[in-house]
């Protein structure tokens, strides 16, 4: 997926960035976490260098390390603009974007019969295949045609970030040994240089995204581990997310007849995105 999204950008001026990331050990334990980080990565075809912990901070002084896990070809992209283009790109082979539409009900015979309502207004709908790629509204959608699809946890995981006021700490990406529900509080950057930190997880039970400033103490205390520096900067509540969780641990592509469902893909979904296009398009 990542080679194909880099391979986009390029042909259709996608503003992108290779920042590279490094994964941080701040301690002899997690050294040798990376040390299997590294074996698994290794099985899946996923080139990343063991590095010493000066040879980190040699890179990026501003960090705190013990070892890391270096990945030469991670980047960033502007997913506002790849999202535009590939909009424009489906329009000008022939796909029509419906706005302030809701699909309630899918109906799978021969044919796929939709119902809904667009502006206001109900209609119906029969397709030769359907694609369900409605992030937190696909499993209920599933209901009519996929009667054992994967349980929802009963509470949301939000996703909180906290921008960092002043110049970026880091031109890399530094992202702390994984935990057990996500990722860890990583420091991000975005296309235009302006640094962050986030997600964490903070389960909800129901979504809302405003951000809450009193999160700010478990921000600092996350990355301090790794950037000590961060005591002596401000951290402003940026802006957050939910999750497209289920109870698979990894992305659900379940295929019925004519009918495709995606659950479940939250990150690397973005990365991913051209290589699940790739698989859908083989289906159909």
């Amino acid at each position: 997926g990542k080679q194909l999204l880099y391979e986009y950008c390029e042909e259709f001026n996608v503003p992108f960035s290779r920042t590279q990331k490094m994964i941080v050990g701040t301690t002899n334990e997690e050294k040798e976490i990376l040390q299997n980080l590294k074996g698994t990565a290794e099985k899946n075809g996923v080139n990343l260098e063991l590095i010493s912990g000066q040879d980190a901070i040699d890179r990026e002084p501003n960090l705190f390390a013990v070892s890391a896990l270096l990945s030469p070809t991670t980047g960033i992209i502007d997913a506002t603009e790849l999202a535009a283009s590939l909009l424009h790109q489906a329009e000008t082979h022939g796909v029509n974007l419906a706005l302030e539409t809701k699909i309630n009900t899918v109906t799978q015979n021969s044919q796929i019969l939709v119902n809904g309502t667009s502006a206001g207004e109900e209609f119906e709908a029969e397709f030769d295949c359907l694609v369900n790629a409605a992030g937190h509204g696909a499993h209920s959608l599933t209901k009519s045609y996929w009667t054992d699809a994967p349980i929802l946890p009963a509470t949301f995981a939000k996703g909180n970030y906290f921008s960092i006021a002043g110049k970026a700490p880091f031109k890399t990406l530094i992202y702390p040994v994984p935990g057990t529900e996500s990722l860890g509080i990583h420091y991000t950057i975005d296309i235009h240089g302006r640094g962050q930190l986030g997600p964490n997880v903070e389960w909800v039970n129901r979504p809302s995204y405003e951000v809450d400033p009193n999160l700010e103490t478990e921000f600092r205390n996350a990355a301090k581990k790794y950037w000590p520096g961060v005591e002596d900067r401000e951290l402003m509540p940026g802006y957050s997310g939910i999750r497209p969780r289920v109870e698979a641990k990894d992305f659900v592509i379940h295929s019925n007849k004519n009918i495709v469902t995606l659950l479940g893909i939250e990150s690397p979904g973005l990365t991913s995105s051209l290589a699940i296009a790739e698989l859908l398009s083989a289906d159909f």
